[in-house]
C-alpha cells in the first residue's frame, strides 16, 4: 500500500472527523442497522450532535438515545441466514480498537423518556461518556 493510502487509513482511525478538516457527516452517511429495533450508525467517530443532526435530516424521527463511539467489525453469516437477524450477508459485532477488520463508528439505539437524546441534551449531557460509553 502506498504512503498516501496508509496516511488516509490512519487519519480515519484517529478520531472525530470534523476535527481533522474532513467533510462533515451528512444524511447519506447514516446506515440503518436495526432489525425490529431502531439502530443507526455511521462509520467514524463523529461529534454526537452533528451525527444526530444528520440522523434527523435523513428522515429518522424515531426515539433515539445518546450516540456513542464504538469499534465494530462486520462478521460473515453462513448461507445468508442468521438465526437472530434473518436474511443477511453479515452482522456487525463489537471489536477491539484498531484490531484486524475493526472500524470506528458512531452508533445509537432506540431509547425512550429520560434516556432519549433530546431529553439528555436538554439536561446538559453532551458527550458519549454521558451515555455510559466512550
Amino acid at each position: 500500500m502506498n504512503s498516501a493510502a496508509t496516511a488516509h487509513i490512519e487519519r480515519r482511525l484517529e478520531g472525530p472527523a470534523e476535527g481533522r478538516g474532513e467533510p462533515p457527516i451528512g444524511p447519506a452517511d447514516i446506515t440503518n442497522v436495526g432489525d425490529d429495533t431502531y439502530r443507526l450508525m455511521a462509520r467514524g467517530h463523529h461529534d454526537v450532535h452533528a451525527f444526530m443532526k444528520a440522523v434527523r435530516a435523513a428522515g429518522y424521527s424515531w426515539p433515539l438515545g445518546m450516540p456513542r463511539h464504538v469499534w465494530l467489525r462486520a462478521g460473515p453469516v453462513r448461507n445468508g441466514f442468521h438465526p437472530i437477524h434473518g436474511d443477511c450477508d453479515f452482522v456487525y459485532v463489537d471489536a477491539e480498537p484498531r484490531s484486524r477488520g475493526a472500524f470506528a463508528a458512531t452508533y445509537v439505539d432506540e431509547a425512550y423518556g429520560a434516556d432519549g437524546y433530546e431529553t439528555l441534551t436538554s439536561q446538559g449531557s453532551t458527550a458519549p461518556d454521558a451515555a455510559g460509553s466512550a
